[in-house]
């Protein structure tokens, strides 16, 4: 039996490229401090808004309500602009862990599957990946030029080897040989 693809988008063994991921967030930040700066988010404040916000940071700022009035307002920029930096790094964080959690996933779905796949013929293989492009029998039966009822059996095969009703999770095949073949 002939593997469909060898390679796998990462292999257990090897790392993201850090390097890569380093540039890419010094990027992200660089373009949150640009935009703070430039997208009308500076913030405007009264007297009254600093004396709440030094009040409630007083344990650690207290040395600041003794500075002149526009040093307090410089600082209260500076800390709203941290606040600000802080909370789109969290976004960015949390979609580089949504990224490597769904690659992982995705690794260990084809790494469980591989052998089920490769048993598939090659018109059942095609079959499935029009299933996963969200294609209808009717429609597959229109594309590959065979009756509807043989588009079913194949779907009731590839079911069966398969051992899921669930198909689409497949997808991630197609995706990984396109990417190979180019």
């Amino acid at each position: 039996m002939q593997t469909k693809f060898s390679t796998f988008l990462w292999k257990k063994g090897n790392l993201l490229d850090s390097k890569k991921l380093m540039e890419i967030t010094s990027k992200c930040i660089s373009e949150i401090i640009q935009e703070y700066q430039t997208d009308d988010l500076f913030i405007t404040t009264n007297d009254l808004e600093l004396e709440d916000f030094l009040h409630y940071n007083k344990e650690h700022y207290s040395y600041i309500c003794k500075a002149e009035k526009i040093k307090k307002t410089f600082l209260f920029h500076l800390l709203k602009k941290q606040e600000y930096i802080q909370f789109k790094c969290l976004l960015i964080d949390n979609s580089f862990s949504k990224f490597i959690n769904k690659t992982i996933e995705d690794q260990h779905f084809i790494e469980e599957n591989i052998n089920k796949y490769n048993a598939l013929s090659k018109r059942e293989s095609n079959i499935l990946e029009l299933i996963c492009e969200g294609k209808t029998n009717n429609e597959i039966s229109v594309i590959l030029n065979i009756s509807k009822y043989t588009v079913e059996n194949h779907r009731k095969n590839i079911i069966k080897k398969l051992n899921t009703n669930y198909l689409y999770p497949f997808h991630i095949f197609f995706q990984l040989e396109n990417k190979n073949a180019t």
